[in-house]
């Protein structure tokens, strides 16, 4: 999910500049692995520098202080991303009340109705969603092969989908973000 984060900022932002990577909670291994992928591919495909990394302990509030502070210090930024609801919340918060909407590039984390707000309002450029419903599938058909006995994955990809200031009304991304 970092990674496909990486790929939509880079897309937008370019391959150099300051980037803020906001993240959530320390340790924390969706943290960790999406925050990883992040990294690992803006090094691998861009020249930019990463800002941060900025944990927000999944505070709102937190985060916006955070943005705010890195807002002031770099006003050279060009990209920010946020990973996960809590964090983009704060952030897109900051980024809005700073005039920064459309002057950098915000991608965040999750479907929250003020996220999907920022997102029409070009707040963020895009915010990465997963599907709750192929978490809750997979996680049950991963419980029922382990009780029969079969084989399990180690790692199961339940996907993520990219809404966009541009396909924010599709059907397709009212499903991804399920409200159809």
């Amino acid at each position: 999910a970092g990674q496909k984060a990486a790929q939509e900022l880079i897309k937008r932002a370019g391959k150099t500049g300051k980037v803020a990577l906001m993240l959530y909670v320390a340790g924390a291994g969706s943290c960790v692995d999406r925050a990883k992928g992040f990294t690992d591919e803006i090094k691998a495909k861009t020249k930019m520098k990463i800002v941060g990394p900025f944990y927000s302990d999944s505070d709102s509030a937190k985060a916006l202080n955070q943005m705010t502070d890195v807002l002031a210090s770099n006003p050279d930024l060009k990209a920010v991303f946020a990973a996960n609801e809590p964090t983009a919340i704060g952030v897109g918060k900051a980024v809005e009340t700073a005039g920064k909407a459309g002057k950098i590039v915000a991608i965040g984390f999750d479907g929250a109705p003020i996220l999907q707000d920022y997102t029409k309002k070009g707040v963020y450029q895009a915010i990465m969603v997963q599907s709750p419903y192929n978490m809750g599938f997979m996680g049950v058909k991963t419980a029922w092969d382990k009780i029969k006995g079969k084989p399990i994955k180690q790692f199961i990809d339940t996907g993520v989908f990219a809404v966009t200031t541009q396909n924010v009304a599709t059907d397709e991304a009212q499903k991804a973000l399920g409200n159809k």
